[in-house]
């Protein structure tokens, strides 16, 4: 597993199955101490809307990107939206690519 210290901005993200996902945009490393996502009150903006827009999306999951950290990625086309992946989703971090231990359709969207 990569950390998101290896990640960063105009790296291609493909997902388990080689398609693409799209482009990270912005990299947030993890804090490491105890979070709480309760109603949503500290979460960044950006997450709080994707995880309200994934409602099967369990409270720990969201702890557990801000504790360890995680990716906003773009679209890969013109479409608006954004894709949000976990330190723990990330598979190896090669070149230019990140790729994903999950297919597309499992990235939390917002």
């Amino acid at each position: 597993m990569s950390t998101m210290q290896d990640v960063h901005r105009g790296m291609r993200v493909l997902d388990a199955l080689g398609r693409d996902v799209g482009v990270v945009e912005r990299v947030q490393p993890g804090d490491g101490g105890p979070v709480t996502t309760l109603g949503h009150g500290g979460l960044p903006r950006e997450l709080a809307r994707a995880l309200g827009a994934a409602r099967h999306v369990h409270p720990q999951t969201a702890a557990r990107m801000l504790r360890h950290g995680y990716a906003e990625i773009g679209p890969p086309d013109a479409r608006p939206g954004r894709a949000y992946v976990g330190v723990d989703q990330i598979a190896e971090v090669g070149g230019d690519v990140v790729r994903l231990t999950v297919s597309s359709e499992e990235v939390l969207r917002g």
